[in-house]
């Protein structure tokens, strides 16, 4: 079983007919050690926290009871760039990054609906309306669609929001100016208590100057949506089902006349990276829902109504993708095929 220290998010892992015994964490808090007696022998496993993909690692038919199994403190390997994902990776292993320290989360391709059926923006709409109409515009919904096919080679991806603290790396490195200031009021990288805040009030071409200097790129908005969602269409990185426990949005905090009045998250404005557990998208990525906006790589246009491999959207525009909605927003706006745009030289 799973859950919080206050016993809170009481999960069960396994299912089945035996003694699952002695777990252990991983040192990156992604996969579960432990020993089963699953086909009549004391064995080792190891499977990822959500259950999914066990692996037997010790040999069957032994004569020896492997007990106790214990992680090491890990000697993860650093590198500047990860390996490739063409390699023999499965869902649910990471590489630690080493410019900036970023933990990063195998996505394995796939094909998958990308956007919204005139059902689901139907259904977003009245969503929206129920949590304040005079806000709600069906502009904000269009262009989800058409739903499109969309098949995504296998990639890597940073487990979090880059945060106060990873982008002061690339400040010290030269290569990056510190955000001073926002369209919506002055940052807070220079307070020490928010060095796991997400970053904000970055360009896209900063944000894009960040990726290249610890040698990766931004996500097209493809890949942004399939690690959200997956190949299931989750409507939430979660699930289907909303859980405002699970996100930092317009709540009782939020000023705006939008806000949700019967929740409070605890945070005004951004949460330090991985505070809701349980919040994490199918590949173990967080926060792809609220907190604060995303950039990815794309020009904002519209979908196109045929398959595609690989999209990287328009050649040109005039406007960049924002993915996963922020703290200001209501519920409507933090689905995983939900689209923002802005200028790319506006610091939000």
């Amino acid at each position: 079983y799973l859950m919080n220290a206050d016993g809170t998010y009481h999960r069960r892992l396994t299912e089945n007919d035996t003694y699952d015994d002695h777990a252990d964490w991983s040192p990156d808090g992604l996969q579960i050690v432990f020993v089963s007696d699953r086909d009549g022998n004391r064995d080792v496993y190891v499977m990822n926290k959500t259950g999914e993909n066990t692996k037997q690692v010790t040999s069957s038919g032994n004569e020896v009871i492997n007990d106790h199994p214990r992680w090491r403190n890990g000697e993860q390997s650093v590198a500047d760039q990860p390996p490739s994902p063409d390699q023999d990776y499965v869902l649910g292993d990471t590489f630690l990054r080493a410019s900036d320290e970023m933990l990063m989360v195998y996505v394995p391709g796939a094909t998958f609906f990308m956007g919204s059926t005139e059902e689901e923006i139907e259904s977003a709409l009245s969503i929206c309306n129920e949590a304040n109409p005079p806000y709600c515009d069906p502009q904000f919904f269009i262009f989800e669609a058409p739903q499109h096919e969309v098949t995504i080679d296998s990639f890597w991806m940073d487990q979090t929001e880059v945060t106060n603290a990873h982008f002061q790396r690339c400040v010290d490195a030269g290569v990056c100016e510190a955000p001073v200031a926002c369209t919506w009021g002055a940052p807070d990288f220079t307070d020490s208590t928010k060095a796991n805040n997400p970053v904000v009030c970055i360009s896209w071409d900063s944000a894009q100057s960040y990726c290249e200097w610890v040698g990766g790129r931004l996500p097209t908005e493809a890949e942004w949506e399939f690690a959200a969602r997956g190949e299931s269409g989750f409507t939430y990185p979660w699930g289907d089902t909303f859980d405002s426990s699970l996100v930092n949005y317009c709540d009782v905090n939020c000023e705006d006349y939008w806000a949700d009045p019967e929740v409070d998250d605890g945070h005004t404005f951004s949460a330090p990276v991985k505070s809701y557990l349980g919040n994490e998208s199918w590949v173990g990525a967080f926060d792809m829902a609220g907190n604060v906006f995303e950039w990815v790589a794309d020009w904002f246009g519209n979908y196109p109504d045929e398959q595609f491999t690989n999209p990287t959207g328009l050649e040109s525009g005039k406007f960049k993708v924002l993915r996963g909605g922020s703290y200001f927003y209501e519920q409507s706006r933090l689905r995983t095929s939900a689209r923002d745009n802005l200028l790319p030289a506006e610091k939000d």
